[in-house]
């Protein structure tokens, strides 16, 4: 049933492009001086403190904004092709690329990690860049 069919891919569209909006509308931001101190303040913190710089939180924001970026264009993308009926075979490359965008954001955000271990990580993206 056809009808089925384009309702199914109309709904997927529909959460692609909210999904998008998430990352690209972002979250309000959070001074560094409200209470409780936010994380990301006492990370910037400890990274500046263990090596003497917080040169790597920076590191760390550009990677985060730049991958989450990405991720909501390449979402829009997939709705766009969703709507048009363009996408068959092609439509696996995009949601990879998305996927493995919120990864990249996730292993370098990993709260289990030390800040250390954080602003570390943070280099390694830039040296190998994020889209290798």
């Amino acid at each position: 049933d056809y009808g089925m069919t384009d309702t199914y891919v109309d709904e997927l569209a529909r959460i692609c492009d909210e999904a998008a909006r998430v990352f690209l509308d972002g979250l309000p931001a959070v001074p560094s001086d409200a209470t409780p101190t936010p994380f990301w303040e006492l990370d910037r913190g400890d990274i500046e403190a263990s090596i003497g710089s917080d040169e790597p939180h920076r590191w760390i924001h550009e990677i985060v904004s730049s991958c989450l970026s990405e991720a909501a264009n390449e979402l829009l993308a997939i709705g766009a092709l969703l709507r048009c009926a363009t996408v068959t075979a092609s439509l696996d490359p995009l949601v990879r690329a998305v996927v493995e965008r919120a990864g990249l954001v996730n292993w370098v955000l990993d709260q289990e990690a030390t800040s250390r271990k954080r602003a570390i990580r943070s280099g390694l993206v830039l040296l190998r860049g994020p889209n290798s």
